[in-house]
Parts: C-alpha cells; structure tokens; sequence
C-alpha cells in the first residue's frame, strides 16, 4: 500500500513538470513571430498543434489521477483484513522440587438453588369426592344419579327420628298421593313405587358402586319401600296371615341377599386368579 502511495506521487510530479514545460514552450513561441516560424511546419503541420494536443492529453490526466488514488484506497478498504494472530498462551512451570506449591484457585460462589413451591391441589367438593368414590364401572348419567341419591340421604340413613311418610315418597322421586287412602297392591302408584325401587338396586348394587355407603343407603331405602308398601296396602289378610307373610318375605329376601353375596363373592375369587395368572405368566 506504501509502495503504491509512492508511485502515484512521482506519476503526478511528473505529469506537472510535464505540463510546465508545455506551457513554457507554448509562451516562448507566442513571443516572436521568428520564433514561431522555426516551428512552423513539420511534415506540413503545425508544431503546435502536437502541443495543444501534448497539453490537452497533460490535463485529462489529472482527474484519472485522483480517481485513481479514490478507487484504490476504496479497495484497501473493502479487501478483507487478515485475522489478529491469538497471543501464544502461557504454558505453566512445573515447580522446582521442594519449593511451596501455588495457591489453588478459590471456588466461585454458587448461589443456594431456591426449591421451587409446589401449588397444593384445591380441595374437592363433597360431590367431586362422591363421583370418584363411585368408580367407573357406571354410565356417567347412572353414575350422576348414584352420586345425588347418596348425598341427599346422607342426613337421613343415621337419623334416629322417625321420618314422614310424605318424605319418603320423595326419596323415589314420587310425589305423595293425595290421600293416606288404602290401594290395591296392583295400583299403578305403588308399582311405580317397585319399579324405583330395582332402579335403585342397579344403581348401589355393590359390584358397580364402589362408595363406602351405597349399601347403607339402598338398604335405606328397601325399609323405607318396606314402610310406604305397608302404610298404603289394603289390608285384606288377618294379622297372623300378614306376620307369616312378612316373615316368608324375609326369608326369600335373606336368601336373595345371600345368594347375591356368594355370586359377587365367586367373582372376585375369579378376578384374583386372573391376575395371579396374568402376574405369573409376567
């Protein structure tokens, strides 16, 4: 880049002598007429038409001269530049025998990690609670029902106090009839009555309903059927008749009860061999 600088200075140095020098010769010549015509003719031109042109060529030179000098230092500029060499690192002497060894670096300080808080679950309602106790063996709309049914006897199931009869027709979603008049056991009412009864039976029966109180609750129920079936009956039969009855009824629903015991008993000692088999053959 030096180099060039130099070359550019002598060329124009150079293209200025040259130009004083025609300017000299040009105003020599315009000073005599006998000087004039020693130049006169040459190969029948005129001497000065080679230094107007001498002249004129002198000039056009100077600005191709600066764009020159523009253009190369424009190009210095945008030639991309060499990388700095990295300094050579400092390899570190091994110590001489029995002089103390360095000082180790001291650790940086870490800051303590702040263990991030885990948001405690929201508590879930009574009837959230209620719907997971149900389980999933249900349709969600049965399953709903079981859920309503259990939280609006809850008050009633360990109630000591004898309850209204009106109310229990209430608990079968029925409302009570108009007058405590005695029906035949055929009335449409109180088949009604029966048929929301079994509704119920599926809804808390033990191998679907996974809540601690559904059985609680349907038997409940039953003594509550038990009490709205004897209150509305006709009685046609004498009281010994009703006590034999009532003790035959009894009996076939403890055999009932027992039977549906020992079949749900059956499964589950059917299901527990199914997964033993399935764990052993894992």
């Amino acid at each position: 880049s030096s180099c060039t600088e130099w070359l550019h200075r002598i060329a124009l140095v150079v293209v200025v002598f040259i130009v004083l020098i025609l300017l000299g010769i040009l105003a020599s010549l315009g000073l005599t007429d006998e000087a004039w015509d020693l130049w006169s003719d040459l190969r029948g031109m005129d001497l000065s038409t080679y230094f107007v042109a001498l002249l004129i060529g002198s000039l056009s030179s100077f600005p191709v001269l600066f764009f020159g000098k523009s253009k190369l230092e424009e190009g210095q500029q945008g030639a991309p530049r060499e990388a700095p060499r990295e300094a050579p690192r400092e390899v570190p002497r091994e110590a001489a025998p029995g002089a103390p060894a360095a000082p180790a670096p001291a650790p940086k300080p870490t800051r303590p990690k702040v263990a991030k808080e885990v948001p405690k679950p929201k508590p879930l309602s009574p009837r959230s609670q209620a719907r997971q106790l149900v389980g999933t063996r249900m349709s969600e709309e049965q399953a709903a029902k079981a859920v309503d049914k259990i939280l609006a006897l809850r008050s009633y199931v360990d109630r000591v106090e004898p309850i209204d009869l009106d109310e229990m027709w209430g608990f079968f979603d029925l409302e009570p009839p108009a007058s405590r008049r005695s029906m035949d056991s055929t009335d449409p009412l109180l088949q009604r009555l029966k048929g929301k009864l079994n509704r119920q039976r599926l809804l808390f029966h033990p191998d679907k309903n996974g809540h601690p109180e559904a059985e609680k609750t349907f038997k409940f129920l039953e003594v509550c059927h038990r009490k709205l079936m004897t209150s509305y009956t006709r009685q046609t039969e004498s009281v010994h008749q009703r006590t034999r009855r009532e003790e035959e009824e009894l009996k076939q629903e403890e055999a009932r009860r027992q039977k549906q015991e020992e079949e749900r008993r059956a499964q589950m000692e059917l299901l527990e061999r199914e997964e033993e088999e399935k764990m052993r053959r894992g």
